[in-house]
């Protein structure tokens, strides 16, 4: 994919530098921020996609909109990404420099899906789960799908743990199907 090999080198390099001023986890925040703000504002989205809209205006919006919430380096990338004619690319971007701050720091994101919101102490016990199953340091990523009725699928790289009740009974489904005791009447 050309784009996400594009939003690879610019994250990379934003890491580097952050890396190398001493500033990384503020511009992890900051990524943050913006990948927020970006998924939240469909406005936002379609001014950095917008070819009438010109470069020197982009900046000014997104100097109004982040301000001084965010650090002097993640701005001037972004005025870079933006000169460079690639703002179109900067939410791919802004995931692409959050994945690699996490292989860096060998942190697993463990995505869990419930029927309902999990309270904090099965949140804290699914982290330690996750934590004995891949690594130290977990990001739990949490998706409400009422469709699994109850239970949770636990996904953490290449593992998975599907122990919702809609997988049993789809489970017990194929079980009765295959049952050669059932006589045809």
């Amino acid at each position: 994919m050309k784009n996400q090999k594009l939003a690879n080198r610019y994250a990379n390099s934003l890491l580097d530098l952050a890396t190398e001023q001493n500033k990384l986890e503020k511009i992890l925040s900051d990524m943050h921020f913006i990948g927020r703000v970006i998924d939240e504002s469909i406005e936002l989205e379609v001014v950095l996609k917008s070819p009438v809209i010109k470069a020197y205006q982009k900046i000014k919006i997104l100097k109004s909109i982040f301000g001084s919430e965010i650090d002097v380096l993640t701005e001037k990338f972004m005025e870079l990404l933006i000169k460079n004619s690639r703002e179109v690319f900067l939410h791919e971007v802004v995931y692409s420099f959050i994945t690699l701050y996490n292989i860096q720091k060998d942190i697993k994101t463990a995505y869990i899906t419930t029927a309902t919101p999990l309270n904090e102490k099965n949140l804290a016990a699914l982290k330690e789960i996750t934590k004995l199953i891949k690594s130290d340091s977990v990001t739990i990523v949490e998706k409400i799908d009422k469709s699994i009725i109850g239970g949770f699928k636990l996904n953490v790289d290449d593992f998975q743990i599907d122990a919702s009740v809609s997988s049993r009974i789809k489970e017990l489904e194929r079980k009765f199907s295959r049952n050669i005791y059932v006589s045809d009447i």
